[in-house]
C-alpha cells in the first residue's frame, strides 16, 4: 500500500487538502481479461493434467503468469494517486510493480482546468479525466479516471485561489495589507483594452 508520508515531503506550513484515486471500475475492467484467462485455464485442467508433468508445469506456469498480470494491474491502481496540498498538486502514477512516475505542479503554475466524461462506462460510473494547463511549459497534464471530476476540479480550483491569496498577502507590505487600494480604468475603445 502507498504511504503518503513516505512518498512526499511536506514543506513548512503545507498541508494535504485532498487525495484523488482512480475509480475502482478501472481496475476491475483492466483485470477482467486476466481473470477470464485464469477461468479458461481451469476449464483445461483435466486435459493438461493428463499430459503428466509437462501439463502440470504448463498449468502452473500459465496460472502464475495470469495471476501476476492481474496483480500488476491492481498494484498500479493502488499506487496511482493524486495529492492536492495547499501549495502543489502531486500526480503519482504507478506502472506495475517497479515503475513509478511523480509529477509535481505548483498551484500558481496551473492556468486552466477542465474535465471530460467520455463514453458509457465513465458516464454510468460518474468518473472522468481532469485536464490542467501548466504555464511556462504550455503542457496539458491529464489525471485520468477520477471519480466525480466536477468536485475534484472545484477542490483544485479553490486550492489555487487560496494559494494565490496567501502568496499575494505575503508579497504585500504590512501597511498595504491593512488598506487595499483600487483604481478604476476606463477605455473608450474596447478593441484597445488590455
Amino acid at each position: 500500500m502507498l504511504s503518503i508520508h513516505e512518498t512526499i515531503q511536506l514543506e513548512p506550513e503545507e498541508r494535504i487538502i485532498a487525495l484523488f484515486r482512480r475509480h475502482g471500475a478501472t481496475v476491475f475492467v483492466s483485470s477482467v481479461p486476466y481473470a477470464l484467462l485464469i477461468i479458461l485455464l481451469f476449464l483445461f485442467i483435466f486435459p493438461l493434467f493428463s499430459l503428466g508433468g509437462r501439463g502440470i508445469a504448463l498449468f502452473a506456469a500459465l496460472g502464475f503468469l495470469f495471476a501476476m498480470l492481474a496483480l500488476r494491474k491492481i498494484a498500479a491502481w493502488l499506487g496511482t494517486i493524486t495529492i492536492l496540498t495547499s501549495r502543489r498538486l502531486l500526480i503519482i502514477q504507478r506502472f506495475g510493480f517497479f515503475k513509478k512516475k511523480v509529477n509535481e505542479i505548483k498551484l500558481d503554475q496551473i492556468s486552466e482546468l477542465s474535465y471530460e466524461v467520455k463514453g458509457m462506462l465513465q458516464t454510468a460510473g460518474t468518473y472522468g479525466t481532469i485536464f490542467l494547463l501548466v504555464t511556462f511549459t504550455s503542457a496539458m497534464v491529464s489525471i485520468p479516471d477520477i471519480p466525480d471530476p466536477q468536485s475534484a476540479l472545484n477542490a483544485i480550483s479553490q486550492a489555487i485561489g487560496r494559494a494565490g491569496n496567501e502568496k499575494s498577502s505575503h508579497l504585500q507590505t504590512p501597511s498595504a495589507r491593512q488598506k487595499p487600494s483600487f483604481h478604476a480604468v476606463s477605455h473608450s475603445d474596447p478593441a484597445n483594452w488590455k
